[in-house]
């Protein structure tokens, strides 16, 4: 078996027969396995997975009591038998050609990891290809392969250098992520698992390669958790960005307590912007709250000195620092009306 696509399925009745189609069609001449892993899905996208069983001897499903993202994928690497595994979300799609250009990258540069070069956003019917701002090539020195961790945590306060942290835009050799140990941690323990997993990757990778190949499709869906308000989220990005400065610091990362800040600004004007939209009445009292946590405090004061924090962002942020929260209030809801008039994407 030369790969193993790994689809985590929890309510996208309404879109995975679309993505299981779209691995289907891929131009592929060597074996490939798909793990369909229904997390007790509510919706009964589990019948369909069983129905593609039956269909497919390459497709084999997985039925699960409900426990996250993390571990549904932690449950389909254990009976992966490919040669190299990816992940795929159950509301994204891949380009026929992707895998293939993906696994021949890899396999020439007997990399551990290989990494696509951009990713594909589709809402309302419309592509848009973002490229990633990376050098394309084998990176194989220890210093090399090191200095790439701390840009998948955020940009630097002086230059948008993010890379993606999500584990979907990766190729990993099996044998790697196994004889290193490396799943993924429960993202109702800890935020942003992916980025957590990727971190472990990088940090152990022999090789890494980073290819100019575009070919996953990120489908915009309003049903999805991460924009829906959730009254725990802030607890979650603090204990986050505690337990991700103890990371970096275990793996000996340099260059990345600005990025940590960064990835804290962004999680923290999501979390305020949803008390906004989302709990109006108590909204005040709950981003006065936020304000007052130790981090929040030691953060805001750092992240003025950031260039990438400019314009609404940067008004929001001194607002935040003067403490004038009904203003903050008031520039949201400005904000979201206009956002909402133009159609934009959060």
């Amino acid at each position: 078996m030369r790969l193993s696509v790994i689809i985590p399925i929890y309510n996208t009745r309404k879109y995975l027969e679309e993505c299981i189609e779209s691995v289907l069609k891929c131009q592929f001449d060597d074996l490939l396995e798909i793990i369909l892993v229904d997390d007790e899905s509510p919706d009964g996208a589990g019948i369909i997975c069983d129905e593609y069983e039956k269909k497919y001897n390459n497709i084999k499903v997985i039925h699960k009591k409900n426990e996250g993202l993390g571990k549904a994928r932690n449950s389909g690497i254990k009976i992966a038998e490919g040669e190299y595994i990816t992940f795929l979300d159950s509301d994204d799609l891949v380009k026929r050609y992707y895998f293939r250009d993906l696994i021949n990258k890899i396999s020439q540069e007997n990399a551990d990891i290989c990494f696509a070069g951009g990713i594909i956003s589709f809402k309302k019917n419309k592509e848009k290809i973002s490229k990633f701002c990376i050098e394309t090539k084998p990176y194989t020195t220890r210093e090399d392969i090191i200095k790439l961790a701390p840009r998948i945590i955020g940009p630097s306060f002086k230059k948008d250098d993010e890379l993606p942290g999500s584990a979907c835009l990766g190729l990993y050799k099996r044998k790697f992520l196994l004889d290193n140990n490396i799943d993924f941690v429960s993202e109702r323990e800890i935020i942003s698992e992916d980025i957590w997993f990727n971190l472990e990757c990088i940090a152990k990778a022999k090789k890494i390669i980073y290819t100019s190949d575009i070919g996953y499709i990120y489908r915009y869906n309003p049903a999805s958790l991460s924009r829906n308000y959730y009254p725990k989220r802030f607890r979650k990005i603090v204990l986050f960005e505690k337990k991700l400065l103890e990371k970096c610091q275990k793996l000996e990362l340099v260059d990345y307590y600005e990025r940590v800040e960064m990835n804290f600004w962004r999680n923290f004007e999501k979390c305020i912007n949803q008390e906004v939209r989302f709990n109006i009445r108590k909204s005040k009292f709950n981003i006065k709250k936020m304000c007052e946590n130790e981090i929040t405090c030691s953060f805001l004061e750092d992240l003025t000195k950031s260039k990438l924090i400019n314009g609404f962002h940067h008004i929001l942020l001194i607002l935040l620092l003067k403490k004038k929260y009904r203003s903050t209030i008031y520039l949201l809801n400005i904000y979201n009306i206009i956002y909402k008039l133009i159609g934009g994407r959060r």
